[in-house]
């Protein structure tokens, strides 16, 4: 995520001075990222599940990381621009979707909630340093620094994909599932049969109780957060005279606490299971975005915004293994899918959230528009409540057993039939 963030800040200095562009230039050129990033994220998906295998997706993204951060020295022309942003967010697609089902495919589901807490919290530090470290290296060394930089970053990234093989971590946990069964819940165990490992659709994976609730949370509190970028820089502002650096520095306190909080919530959801904690951080969130519209001094700002930065993770973090756990019994050769999902509700969050809250902002202020945002996720956090995804998880689990057993019966049916039809014909012989 460096790589991909790192170059925010440097796009509207190229459109600006280097091509002579407007800034609706530079809004097209930052978005049309997203495009390749949504349109290719459930392909790359389905393509690691069919093959089987996550080193090839990912190794692919790489290398085309690698040559868009080289194409980025040698582009001249706008649409060169263009077409280096559509590869990258096509490569981000690989990258952050494979990952996440990589790190599925290692980690037995006692496990899954840490090690998606800490997937997804270097997700959010890559997207955090990112900007700084490209604008610090433009500024302080020079114009190619930056990309100079990510293509010695990706390099180092591709060599240790060839060297690592995740191989036997993945065969040890097929063999513990295989074993003790695959847990729907930190603190279920369910021996239900695994289904067939052939890769379905998303559209089946998204009638599914656990997926498409889980869904709708990661883009409901995904918009929230996405929502103060383009509204709290003004607000602070107006608010406390601040500058455009000391705005930058405001979203610190958005992202730094969940660097801790985030694998906390792993951790609990491993503990615990995954309802209770996405409930109390659903409930926290609720509480803390209307205290960011609160006009009060400085110090008061910052705690609010510490708040919201700390509780925001721990309601983001257990959709992971919500999801991932659901595929592991119900359909293990789609866990691809199912993080390319994740992924899409994150991206389509960062680009509904500065849509709507610049909207809401304009119209209500920011009271109102976090007072809204609150009312949303109220919304959500009530669904969590009264649906219960485990519950869903359950039902399929049962399901499967229903199936299994069912399979059983037809087999010793046959069986029975075939033996009948030859004891038949050797006696009339």
């Amino acid at each position: 995520m460096v790589v991909y963030s790192a170059a925010i800040p440097i796009l509207p200095e190229i459109v600006s001075k280097d091509l002579g562009l407007t800034s609706t230039h530079t809004g097209v050129l930052v978005g049309i990222y997203a495009a390749g990033l949504l349109i290719f994220t459930p392909i790359f998906g389905y393509w690691s599940d069919w093959l089987g295998t996550r080193k090839t997706p990912v190794i692919m993204s790489l290398i085309a990381l690698c040559v868009t951060s080289a194409l980025y020295l040698v582009a001249t022309e706008y649409w060169h621009y263009l077409l280096v942003r559509v590869v990258q967010g096509i490569a981000a697609a690989g990258n952050t979707t494979v990952s996440f089902a990589l790190a599925g495919d290692v980690f037995p589901q006692s496990q899954l909630g840490a090690a998606m807490g800490v997937t997804f919290t270097g997700f959010s530090l890559g997207s955090m340093v990112g900007p700084t470290i490209g604008g610090l290296l433009y500024d302080g060394v020079g114009h190619r620094a930056p990309f100079v930089f990510f293509m010695s970053l990706t390099a180092l990234n591709l060599l240790l994909r060839f060297v690592i093989d995740e191989t036997p971590a993945c065969s040890y946990k097929r063999a513990i599932t295989a074993a003790g069964g695959a847990s729907m819940d930190a603190t279920e165990v369910t021996s239900a049969p695994q289904s067939s490992t052939s890769p379905v659709s998303l559209l089946t994976l998204l009638k599914a109780r656990p997926i498409w609730l889980n869904t709708l949370a990661v883009l409901v509190l995904g918009t929230v957060i996405s929502g103060l970028e383009p509204i709290l820089p003004p607000f602070l502002t107006a608010l406390h005279g601040t500058s455009v650096a000391a705005n930058g520095l405001f979203f610190l306190a958005l992202s730094v606490p969940g660097l801790v909080t985030g694998p906390i919530a792993g951790h609990l959801c491993d503990r615990f299971g995954s309802r209770p904690v996405i409930l109390f951080g659903i409930i926290a969130v609720i509480a803390a975005a209307p205290l960011i519209g609160l006009r009060v001094n400085m110090a008061v700002t910052i705690l609010t915004l510490l708040l919201l930065g700390a509780v925001t993770p721990i309601s983001m973090t257990p959709p992971l293994p919500e999801m991932g756990g659901y595929v592991d019994v119900t359909h293990p050769g789609s866990s691809g899918q199912v993080y390319a999902i994740f992924n899409m509700a994150y991206a389509s969050s960062l680009f509904v959230g500065p849509v709507v809250s610049g909207a809401l902002y304009e119209a209500l202020g920011m009271a109102g528009c976090m007072g809204l945002f609150s009312g949303l996720t109220a919304v959500v956090g009530i669904l969590y409540a009264v649906l219960d995804p485990s519950r869903g998880n359950r039902m399929e689990a049962d399901d499967a057993k229903k199936d299994a057993a069912g399979a059983e019966e037809a087999q010793i049916s046959a069986e029975a039939i075939s033996f009948e039809a030859y004891f038949a014909a050797h006696y009339r012989s």
